[in-house]
């Protein structure tokens, strides 16, 4: 009977250790990332892994006008610059203004490795910047935007997409 008891509580201490064994690894990558208490995504199924730290900060602002002139109002702007940093959005305000604000971080500096930078730390990336007038007329230009280290360093980048005005026939 102690023989049967004795292994009963070996199999439930085993048990406990594989939990724990299992457990180790969430832990661990948690408290790493910091995702846990008002992480990132700390909803209540707060699943997505933890951004990088922010290198750099940018402001794009600009208008998006249709051939004639007239503000192309409440329409999406994009300013994408490339795979490390990505695409971000703004709609256009009743004047057809629009402001964009990318940053760069990355917790993968092998993939994608840090830019040139100058001493102060700033760097340039070349982005392309588009946005539709109207229903299935997009335009778009490309813009050489500085990144700074911090908020305070921003400089902006002024952009104004017009939409090409209609050839002649």
């Amino acid at each position: 009977m102690d023989d049967q008891r004795t292994c009963g509580t070996m199999n439930e201490r085993h048990k406990a250790t594989s939990a724990a064994v299992l457990a180790f690894p969430i832990v661990l990558l948690a408290v790493v990332t910091g995702c846990w208490r008002g992480g990132c995504d700390s909803g209540p199924a707060g699943a997505d892994v933890c951004p990088g730290p922010t290198y750099g900060y940018a402001r794009v602002e600009g208008t998006l006008h249709q051939f004639d002139g007239t503000p192309a109002v409440n329409r999406q702007v994009f300013v994408s610059c490339g795979d490390a940093i990505g695409a971000y959005s703004d709609h256009t305000d009743g004047a057809g203004r629009f402001a964009v604000q990318p940053v760069y971080g990355s917790v993968d500096t092998i993939l994608f490795p840090h830019p040139p930078r100058d001493a102060a730390g700033n760097f340039l990336v070349t982005c392309a910047v588009g946005g539709e007038v109207r229903h299935d007329v997009f335009v778009r230009d490309s813009a050489v935007v500085p990144f700074a280290p911090t908020r305070a360093g921003m400089t902006t980048v002024h952009v104004s997409l017009a939409e090409p005005a209609p050839t002649q026939q």
